[in-house]
């Protein structure tokens, strides 16, 4: 734990920043948000429920709940449609960063952290 506090002190962040975190839910981006409020940063949640699977709303409660109880302002949106009822990368990533940017907006943030796995390529 050491090496990552001397790791995050090395990003210049100001501890009375706010850090939008872009949470899904995964192990990568729960263990990011943990890493950052643990460490005294100021976090919000941004949270996108892309309304795809039948664990979508699960995991919309479980990043709201884990919020509440770790004192995380939580702020969530959930996708209701797609362009002719079609899923497309493409349509939830403009969707997903149109949310992004409304909440640095209102925490008057310019500070946005994703986690990413190798998976991850295009983000």
């Amino acid at each position: 734990m050491k090496e990552s506090v001397n790791y995050l002190n090395n990003l210049n962040i100001k501890k009375n920043e706010y850090i939008v975190v872009a949470t899904s839910g995964g192990p990568d981006s729960m263990a990011l948000l943990h890493l950052l409020k643990t460490n005294g940063y100021k976090v919000i949640c941004a949270h996108v429920n892309h309304n795809l699977r039948k664990v979508s709303n699960e995991e919309y409660i479980f990043v709201e709940n884990y919020c509440k109880k770790n004192n995380i302002i939580f702020e969530g949106m959930k996708i209701d449609s797609y362009t002719n009822n079609k899923f497309t990368e493409d349509e939830a990533r403009t969707k997903r960063y149109n949310f992004f940017e409304k909440i640095l907006n209102k925490y008057n943030s310019n500070i946005l952290c994703t986690a990413h796995h190798g998976d991850d390529l295009i983000e």
